[in-house]
């Protein structure tokens, strides 16, 4: 019969089958009764548990408690029912394992170690990664010029040595030993913090209490703000303000430039004396200028050479120029408060637009403003020269009416009226006009309105709705289409071919599938192939309810096997018990499976059957 083989614990580990060897069970041979070359298997068991399988590769059936040897690492793991733990509790991994009480983990990424006290992981060394180089203070010892040891701070920040604290100033000699330390650093080491030089521009983010302010000798304190500046500084604009007054207390006043160009002064000559301001360079113009839009613009420009005043002018052409030609208009206008007098033969204005601001404008005005005659006045008014025909609108005394020498065109929209009243637009005759007696002809109608009814080629219109009093049927005469109908609002309405497609595209839909063994993605395919989704518009929805089958059974042929075992004897010493025959029986279970059913949501997106939602059923 079979051998049944128990684990320490008692439980059923496998029934071994005589004459059989399991090598499946466990990673050494378990041999059934009367296997024939069974010392093979017994010695190599020994042979594999004296070595404690040591292989690069984990035994691959192992029970919990057994040892093995790994050779790629040199270490001795024990199977915790889980996997392969170290026996000297150290793991070396890239992800932390489950750690108990006094166990060690050696990150294999960052190449730290960590512990744990049983509650909680703390990290032993190093502080920084291994991809971020060594980065920390640690304490060295030089050796000074006398032999003597010095204790020192040394800062590296990923690999490199940046700074080196010391408490004292000594001098460190170019020896092996320092140079392995702190290479590259000077041989005279200065109390405090002493910067490699290989970081020239190494500079502290931040401010020192005295570095804001300037100490005299007696200690007295004193901040920026106390002086004006002769350099400028770099980061902030580059002049001076202070907020007391700046007097020059003499006549010579303030001199500007490299070598004194311009000068503001007194006039001691004068006898008020007057304030000069004076350009000592011959020739060079003077310019006061504003700032706009962060530019400079000249004001007021004095042309020394031509003897010439500008404004807003920085060339001026006469004596005053005023403005420059492709200024906006605002800006060159001129205001007179008072009356201007031009003395000369004439007065010429060159300008694109004259604007006067009185109402009217009088012409044949003698000098002591008597008024002329209509025979005097006879063909005044105004005249636009022209190269050709000159184009006037002149007063005629012999038909007492102002006349035009060329057409007189309206505008659109303008009119002809008399006495205020319109009598003629650009394609009108207005009803003020009642009687055209000298019509004799009257061309095709475009347009008649009779009431609210307009006939227009052929366009009907009404002001109102239409309403037709049809006692009989309408005929179309020609097959022809009615468009344009509005979309139906009542029960009694006229459909468009639009809005019932429409109607159509847009409702939703609604099905049940056996969805069992289907992915939402092979759903969304079956709805398709049901109500393809180019036949709807995007946003419409599909519920889908869907019922799944699942279920598991195992069968189990130790009840329906039997089997019956014949002594066998060889030479009448043996008498060995071995299966004489098998039998079946029939075998009847019973398989129960679960029906799950859910509610689907799909929705047309960008032409597609998409899922979107599993909704709650309610069954």
């Amino acid at each position: 019969m079979s051998y049944k083989i128990n684990q320490s614990d008692g439980t059923l580990l496998v029934d071994l089958i005589d004459g059989k060897i399991d090598v499946a069970t466990t990673d050494v041979t378990l041999v059934g009764r009367n296997y024939t070359g069974y010392g093979e298997a017994f010695n190599e068991n020994f042979v594999k548990i004296l070595e404690n399988f040591a292989s690069t590769v984990q035994p691959t059936n192992p029970l919990r408690g057994q040892i093995w040897y790994d050779t790629s690492v040199g270490r001795l793991k024990v199977y915790d029912g889980t996997e392969f733990r170290g026996t000297d509790t150290t793991t070396y991994a890239a992800l932390q394992p489950s750690m108990v009480a006094g166990d060690l983990w050696v990150n294999a990424t960052t190449k730290q170690l960590y512990f744990s006290d049983g509650s909680q992981i703390f990290r032993a060394g190093p502080t920084y990664t291994r991809t971020q180089g060594q980065t920390e203070c640690d304490a060295i010892t030089l050796t000074d010029s006398n032999g003597f040891d010095k204790t020192v701070a040394r800062w590296t920040v990923g690999g490199n040595l940046v700074a080196i604290v010391s408490s004292e100033d000594f001098t460190a000699p170019v020896i092996d030993s320092n140079v392995a330390l702190i290479p590259g650093f000077p041989t005279q080491i200065k109390a405090g913090v002493n910067i490699n030089p290989t970081y020239s521009t190494f500079a502290w983010n931040g401010t020192a209490t005295n570095a804001n302010n300037l100490i005299d000798t007696a200690n007295n304190v004193y901040s920026a703000s106390d002086f004006l500046r002769v350099s400028p500084n770099l980061n902030v604009a580059t002049y001076q303000t202070t907020n007391q007054h700046l007097h020059i207390n003499n006549d010579r006043g303030l001199l500007v430039g490299d070598v004194s160009r311009l000068s503001l002064s007194t006039d001691t000559t004068s006898l008020n004396r007057d304030i000069v301001i004076r350009s000592f360079r011959d020739n060079a113009n003077i310019k006061i200028q504003t700032s706009t839009s962060g530019s400079p613009d000249d004001a007021i420009t004095i042309d020394t050479s031509n003897r010439r005043v500008g404004i807003f002018n920085a060339e001026p052409a006469a004596m005053l120029h005023i403005g420059t030609s492709d200024s906006a208009a605002e800006n060159t206008s001129i205001i007179i408060e008072g009356n201007l007098t031009v003395r000369g033969d004439s007065s010429s204005l060159d300008v694109s637009t004259l604007r006067v601001e009185d109402k009217q404008i009088e012409l044949a005005i003698t000098d002591g403003s008597t008024l002329l005659t209509n025979a005097q006045v006879d063909d005044g008014g105004v005249v636009l020269r022209a190269s050709g025909e000159e184009k006037k609108w002149t007063w005629r005394d012999s038909t007492d009416s102002w006349t035009a020498s060329t057409n007189i065109d309206v505008a659109d929209g303008r009119v002809y009226k008399i006495n205020n009243t319109t009598v003629l637009s650009i394609n009108e005759l207005h009803n003020s006009v009642t009687q055209a007696t000298g019509l004799v002809r009257v061309g095709t109608l475009e347009e008649l309105t009779v009431d609210n009814i307009s006939f227009n080629a052929s366009t009907i219109t009404t002001t109102t709705g239409l309403n037709l009093n049809v006692n009989g049927d309408i005929q179309l005469v020609a097959t022809s289409k009615i468009r344009n109908i509005a979309e139906p609002a009542a029960d009694n309405d006229a459909a468009t071919k639009l809005y019932v497609d429409d109607a159509s595209k847009s409702t939703d839909i609604w099905l049940s599938v056996d969805s069992t063994g289907l992915t939402d993605a092979q759903i969304a395919a079956l709805v398709n192939d049901l109500v393809p989704a180019s036949t709807k518009n995007n946003g419409v929805s599909a519920r889908v309810h869907c019922t799944s089958y699942s279920g598991e059974y195992t069968y189990n042929p130790t009840g329906s096997v039997s089997k019956s075992f014949v002594a066998v004897d060889s030479a009448g010493v043996q008498n060995q018990s071995v299966i004489g025959d098998f039998s079946f029986t029939n075998t009847t279970d019973t398989v129960t499976l679960t029906v799950t059913r859910t509610l689907k949501r799909f929705e047309v997106v960008v032409g597609s059957w998409t899922w979107q939602e599993n909704l709650s059923s309610s069954v």
